[in-house]
């Protein structure tokens, strides 16, 4: 009997040392390490990498993760472009705290946005062909990001008021069926904001007169709204904003300039 006892309490030991020995590892790991061990976690996840890596002369290295085996450790990361599966967490992404640019493609339906979060130094982040209302709260709460890019087609009124509280947005594109020339006008609140494009097949001509009540814009790109030409000029006539880049065929894409001579 004693002897079994001796022999679990040796057992639990070993179990304790060998926890002991992973926590003092992890925490020992450099800022470098925990990005490369999370990108090669994100890689045997089913992740597509592409690195952006800052070079110590100021230039910037692009390679596909996984291109160099047995490469020294990760400089700061700039960018990644991650095109993720249905079976890469987001959670992966704490690791890379620092990031300052993110690139998403093709995430699952029910991916948990929160986990962006985690990401405090995020400054450009582009979704495409993902996302919903939730991404859009989750973005807004990122309080260094200043250029924001999502297509989807689950955005509605809720996920652009979210957004419109955003504290530090230059740049806004977003584009989906949900999106109406009503749901524009809470993006007037975002102060910051100088270039915003909107598109999509349920945006009429009315979206001119809500950007013409948005002073602090600067650059407005317009896509998928059937104006016409005669429709473009009374905007400008009546407004500041000047034509940049004219309709395509059908008069569904323009972009325009404000001109603030005086």
């Amino acid at each position: 009997m004693r002897r079994n006892i001796l022999q679990f309490r040796l057992r639990t030991l070993f179990v304790i040392m060998i926890l002991c020995a992973l926590c003092f590892a992890l925490l020992s790991e450099t800022p470098e390490e925990r990005e490369r061990r999370a990108l090669a976690s994100l890689a045997e996840a089913g992740a597509s990498i592409l690195v952006h890596e800052a070079g110590s002369d100021g230039t910037q290295n692009s390679y596909w993760y996984g291109e160099r085996p047995g490469r020294g450790p990760l400089r700061p990361l700039e960018s990644i472009h991650v095109t993720v599966s249905r079976k890469v967490d987001l959670a992966l992404l704490a690791e890379l705290g620092h990031l300052h640019e993110l690139f998403l493609y093709e995430c699952a339906d029910d991916t948990e946005w929160e986990r962006l979060q985690s990401l405090t130094h995020l400054k450009r982040l582009r979704v495409y062909s993902c996302g919903d209302d939730s991404l859009l709260r989750a973005a807004a709460k990122l309080e260094n990001l200043e250029d924001f890019e999502v297509e989807s087609d689950h955005i509605s009124a809720g996920g652009i008021e979210a957004l419109a509280k955003s504290p530090s947005l230059i740049r806004l594109r977003v584009g989906g069926p949900g999106i109406r020339s009503t749901h524009v006008g809470a993006l007037a609140r975002l102060a910051t904001l100088r270039d915003l494009g909107v598109g999509g097949p349920s945006l009429d001509k009315y979206v001119l007169n809500v950007i013409a009540t948005m002073p602090q814009l600067r650059v407005v790109h317009l896509s998928g709204v059937p104006l016409d030409i005669d429709e473009v000029r009374e905007f400008c006539v009546n407004s500041d904003f000047r034509i940049w880049r004219g309709g395509d065929e059908k008069g569904r894409y323009w972009a325009f300039r404000r001109d603030l001579r005086e």
